[in-house]
């Protein structure tokens, strides 16, 4: 920062100069193009001769005066443009590198989603045990996620327990809700025709990849669904999830 501090410094200088420069050539000019006082028009040279060597010397000096200015000013621009060049470099590179982006503005590091207790429509907390008792084997059913987001419980096949994943319900093209289609047994969305198999894994686009995943546990002292994000490989094709 005290590097960038003083380059400006410098370039406002140069501003600075080059502005002195602009504003005392013109009237150094016009003093030399003048007629002295009480000069004589006769003599051993010609008045048309001593005219035209001021001229002469005239134009040379603003000619050379030009260039130094024009020059000052290209100098003042490579300078300005290198310099706004590196801080677009520096802000890309930090921001890529996420946490690190975040210490460089002086800004606290971005948190992911928190875990999060599963809710219905209604806001009411779910209860473990009670959710298993009123849905059906391999039954889906939506409810408030992590930050809210529509987010499918998954009871079982057997009907004992919720799966140890849920699956966030928007659609990865453009964000709509996909519903369960029970017959087919796939998630269609009803805007652009994705669709996805009972795990969330993409089989058809727009949609460029499957439905993010979430764990599902139960909070100990409450019994309630817990919803934590899912850090791991995604389980249906061994990768890093896309969604982190």
């Amino acid at each position: 920062m005290r590097q960038l501090s003083s380059l400006l410094i410098y370039c406002a200088l140069i501003a600075t100069e080059i502005n002195a420069s602009s504003s005392t050539s013109r009237p150094i000019a016009a003093f030399l193009a003048a007629p002295k006082k009480g000069s004589s028009s006769t003599g051993s040279i010609k008045k048309g001769q001593i005219m035209g060597m001021t001229k002469m010397d005239i134009n040379e000096s603003e000619e050379e005066e030009s260039i130094r200015i024009t020059n000052r000013r290209s100098l003042l621009n490579l300078i300005v443009t290198s310099t706004s060049t590196s801080i677009s470099s520096a802000a890309i590179i930090a921001f890529a590198s996420a946490d690190p982006a975040y210490a460089f503005f002086g800004i606290p590091a971005k948190e992911g989603p928190k875990p999060a207790i599963a809710s219905d429509i209604a806001g009411t907390p779910i209860i473990y045990k009670d959710f298993i008792s009123k849905h059906k084997p391999s039954e889906r059913t939506m409810v408030q996620g992590l930050k809210g987001d529509p987010t499918y419980l998954i009871v079982s096949s057997d009907g004992n327990r919720l799966e140890n994943y849920a699956l966030n319900a928007e659609c990865t093209h453009l964000g709509c809700n996909v519903p369960w289609d029970p017959i087919r047994e796939k998630f269609v969305c009803p805007c652009h025709g994705s669709q996805y198999d009972a795990t969330g894994t993409v089989l058809r686009g727009p949609a460029p990849g499957s439905l993010k995943l979430a764990k599902v546990g139960v909070e100990e002292d409450s019994g309630k669904v817990l919803l934590e994000p899912w850090l791991e490989d995604d389980f249906r094709t061994g990768a890093k999830p896309w969604w982190i």
